[in-house]
């Protein structure tokens, strides 16, 4: 159940299960409540299943293999660092396939118009200063071209080369 077939997901919450249940070892099952109800019933789980076999430590090697961060990765998820993948990007798009991308003219000079999508993208890129994920960037950009009365729906796609 929790071998080498076992997704990384599983494999790291097993290890911090038993870990924790090797922290725990030696006290009553009631000081457990501060798991949490789902916690506590794993580890039951857990205990009983270790229990049918002879060598546990085989049984959990590949879990205990398994790097973990932190206990914040095993339930949230792991937070992704800032990496840049050479072959991936986004791909911009100032409209759905069925529209036609508008365009900002703040002028009014034609000579001087541009993508409204692309005003509207450095818009809020200079409203927000911290980090700001691609959907959070959609859902602003989206706002903007709303706001101006636009009816482009921008779109980001994320690729792979």
């Amino acid at each position: 159940m929790f071998g080498q077939d076992s997704s990384s997901k599983v494999k790291k919450f097993v290890k911090v299960l038993f870990q924790n249940m090797h922290h725990d070892h030696g006290e009553s099952e009631e000081s457990g409540h501060h798991l949490g109800f789902v916690s506590a019933l794993a580890h039951q789980f857990m205990k009983h299943k270790l229990d049918e076999f002879e060598d546990a430590n085989d049984y959990l090697k590949p879990a205990l293999e398994m790097p973990v961060s932190g206990h914040h990765e095993v339930y949230a998820g792991k937070v992704a660092e800032s990496v840049v993948f050479k072959d991936r990007g986004v791909l911009l798009s100032g409209c759905q396939s069925d529209q036609t991308s508008a365009d900002a003219n703040p002028s009014g000079d034609k000579a001087e118009a541009y993508g409204a999508m692309s005003n509207a993208l450095q818009m809020v890129l200079a409203n927000n200063k911290g980090p700001i994920t691609n959907y959070e960037l959609v859902i602003e950009v989206r706002k903007v071209l709303k706001k101006a009365r636009l009816l482009t729906t921008p779109r980001f796609v994320l690729c792979r080369s």
